[in-house]
């Protein structure tokens, strides 16, 4: 599968094979120029959108929400 990102934030996840489209190769389904902004995973990677991606370890994580406290007076 691969993981399209931008800014290192997962924006989406495609499947090499398309169940409408099961004979197209994803290199024919998507352009050179988009799949080099792509990473190519292996089918069991833990992923989801929104996740961000760490390049020097190759591997994905769950955003981190801010928790904000209210001040009481």
């Amino acid at each position: 599968m691969y993981v399209y990102l931008l800014n290192n934030a997962v924006i989406e996840i495609i499947s090499e094979i398309n169940p409408d489209f099961p004979d197209v190769p994803i290199t024919e389904r998507y352009s050179k120029e988009f799949l080099s902004q792509c990473v190519k995973v292996s089918d069991d990677t833990e992923v989801e959108q929104g996740w961000i991606y760490e390049p020097e370890t190759k591997t994905f994580s769950e955003p981190i929400i801010p928790v904000y406290e209210t001040i009481e007076e």
